[in-house]
């Protein structure tokens, strides 16, 4: 999910307990800020990023995940315009 703001851009992550033990979801989040900060540049205008990992996340590579959020990232650079 993105909201629109005019505090810079920033991530707020997610994780339930159906996708594994504390371990398992520090690591899906540790690898989605990641991806996040790597491709934060990308995004052109101020907002807050919502990630809602699923279970699926728990057995996802980083190079998966880091893929996917930024499928999403063009998906949403797109919807913007």
């Amino acid at each position: 999910m993105f909201l629109p703001a005019e505090s810079g851009l920033r991530l707020g992550v997610t994780v339930s307990k159906k996708v594994g033990p504390s371990v398992t979801r520090s690591l899906v989040k540790r690898r989605l800020r990641e991806a996040f900060r790597q491709h934060r540049h990308a995004w052109p205008i101020d907002g807050v990023v919502v990630v809602v990992a699923r279970a699926p996340a728990a057995t996802a590579s980083y190079q998966e995940l880091e893929a996917d959020f930024f499928a999403w990232f063009r998906f949403m650079k797109r919807s913007s315009r």
